[in-house]
Order: structure tokens, then sequence, then C-alpha cells
């Protein structure tokens, strides 16, 4: 039987991965060569915790990951007829996907959100696909009568390497 601390984490969990299928665009924080901060707003697709997204290769956000990974990220759901605004908001490590399987499986992903619209698959020089792992997530929904945002940690992770 697992421990009520357990249930709770996986019941945020399920809270977080929902919100983050429902949301379509993020914006991403990176640092700049001179320590400001730099926040654009991307598309992105999850897998699980895990988000991806693709840049210019030649884009001053791909620059400052390839220099500092570390990422901050937020994804907003407007307030609808039923519930307040929800999101979160995400400390992440970003690194460039190389693997052409992986890249392949985030298409098929895409494809499956995305279904009978244009998908943008990067496979040339001209652009890159990101993926962000979650180091802490910080979730605001107010739906189930929790005002305050409540904290998912990723178990084995350090702000200077993911868990695997």
């Amino acid at each position: 039987m697992s421990s009520p601390a357990s249930q709770a984490d996986q019941r945020l969990k399920t809270s977080i991965v929902s919100l983050l299928a429902e949301g379509r665009i993020m914006s991403v924080g990176t640092l700049r060569p001179d320590g400001w901060p730099q926040v654009t707003t991307v598309g992105y697709i999850n897998d699980d915790l895990v988000l991806y997204f693709a840049v210019a290769s030649t884009s001053q956000k791909y620059l400052n990951t390839q220099r500092d990974p570390r990422v901050s990220i937020a994804v907003a759901i407007g307030p609808d007829s039923r519930r307040q605004a929800r999101g979160l908001s995400m400390a992440a490590l970003a690194s460039q996907v190389v693997d052409p399987a992986e890249v392949e499986r985030i298409n098929r992903l895409l494809s499956g959100r995305y279904f009978g619209h244009a998908i943008f698959a990067p496979r040339g020089p001209s652009a890159v696909v990101l993926r962000a792992d979650p180091i802490i997530i910080s979730l605001a929904d107010d739906s189930d009568g929790c005002i305050e945002p409540q904290i998912f940690e990723m178990s084995g992770c350090s702000p200077e390497r993911p868990a695997n």
C-alpha cells in the first residue's frame, strides 16, 4: 500500500500533466550573456512532465541555453465558465534533442495532439528541438480549493543534472 504522501504526490503529478496536456503555449525564460533574463513564448508538446519545443538554431534563446541550461517556464490556462485560471511555473534544464529517433517520436506526439494541422518538424540545420527536464514545478490551481501553490520536486534531480 502506498503512503498518503506518495498518493498526494501522484495526484499532484496527475494535475500537472493534465494542465500541460491542455496548454498549447508557454513562456520560456533564459539568461542572456549580460545576466538579464530573456522571456519568449513558444508552442510546446509534453511527454509526461518533460516539455519539448523548437527554436531557430541562430536564436538568442538557443544560444542562451547552450551557455546556461537553466530555464524558467510558465504555462497558464485561462478561466472558463467552470473554474478560475490555472497555471504552473517550472525550473528546468534545457538540452538539445539530437537523436533522430527521439525527434521522430516527438513528431508523432505532435501529430497526435494537433491532428489535422501542419506540424513544424525541424530536421534541418536552421532549427533545433529543445527538451526541458523539470526540477521543481509549482502548480497554482484553486479548482480543488487549494489557494497556495503546490510544489512538486523531481526526485533524484539537482539544478546541475536531471535524473534520467
